[in-house]
């Protein structure tokens, strides 16, 4: 059995892959090419790219690793009509992002970044201030990112709400709203935090009516994709202050053009697209796949499998 890892794999990693059976195991190097490599290969760990060229160049593939949560980077209806396993690394992320969605709640609480500003221009300005305790944070999207940062939140005195397809309770979570309730879930929210994965359905989600149905007072975070968010329609309410403010680290075109009005509003927070990222990620990545492999090689359900049907 032929394994391609696109990710580099510790010396104790490689060995165990090596010990579960007839296996044929390949590191790429920094900037080395798959395409020649794919044609025997049955497994591929990759990142989280795949694209329709190095399906074709996989004839053998059974089983697709790739290294990120999401995958709209994949192309899924050939992955599925080949009948190749889809797994990613999801449930890796939560403690990283609510961490993320945390610091930013925290920042545009206290208006950080007009403080930011002040400070550059040696400008003593004093703002009122107020706490996130018994504010209350909607959580679009309730796997295991929504999940850890409801726990978080909760343990701050926050109420938390959650918009997801299911009535299914959440633990730490106040009330559900379904998709048909989106507007009154917007409008109950203080900050709302974008967690879902990126699916036809939740594309354009987060429409101009739900960003309208925001109190003015109320602040977004997008952790998620940028095509789930109306971002012209998100750009206009920040500039006309319908809504409070935003931190954005996803967005519709990545990098961020610099023609984006985005970079000139004071009232909002860009970060590029780290939200998920750790000083350890290749090696977390990594001993996911490894674990995959033994299950693969005994025929178990594999971590993290796609639903083809969900797209996540």
């Amino acid at each position: 059995m032929k394994i391609l890892s696109y990710h580099p794999l510790t010396k104790a990693q490689t060995d165990k892959i090596k010990s579960l059976g007839d296996i044929d195991l390949t590191i790429l190097s920094a900037g080395e090419d798959p395409i020649p490599l794919l044609k025997n290969t049955e497994i591929y760990f990759s990142e989280f790219r795949f694209t329709h060229d190095l399906l074709q160049a996989a004839p053998k593939l059974k089983w697709l690793q790739v290294s990120s949560a999401g995958v709209n980077n994949v192309p899924l209806k050939e992955l599925e009509q080949r009948k190749v396993l889809l797994t990613n690394v999801r449930g890796m992320h939560g403690d990283c992002i609510s961490e993320y969605v945390l610091a930013m709640m925290f920042a545009l609480n206290r208006k950080l970044p007009y403080v930011l500003k002040n400070q550059q221009a040696s400008k003593w300005q004093k703002f009122g201030q107020s706490m996130l305790k018994d504010k209350t944070l909607g959580i679009i999207g309730l796997g295991g990112i929504g999940q850890v940062l409801a726990d978080k939140a909760s343990a701050l005195g926050m109420h938390v709400i959650g918009l997801r397809n299911s009535s299914k309770p959440a633990e730490h979570v106040e009330r559900i709203y379904q998709h048909d309730h989106l507007n009154d879930f917007m409008a109950a929210s203080d900050y709302v935090a974008v967690c879902c994965p990126l699916t036809p359905e939740t594309t354009g989600l987060v429409s101009a009516a739900a960003i309208a149905a925001m109190k003015p007072t109320a602040s977004l975070i997008n952790i998620a994709r940028g095509p789930v968010v109306d971002e012209e329609a998100l750009i206009a309410a920040l500039q006309n202050k319908r809504i409070a403010s935003a931190a954005l680290d996803v967005f519709k075109i990545e990098p961020l053009p610099v023609s984006s009005p985005l970079w000139q509003l004071d009232n909002v927070i860009i970060t590029p697209h780290v939200a998920g990222d750790m000083e350890d990620y290749s090696e977390r990545a990594a001993a996911i796949f490894v674990e995959n492999v033994e299950h693969y090689m005994k025929h178990e359900r594999l971590r993290g499998l796609v639903d083809y049907k969900l797209g996540y």
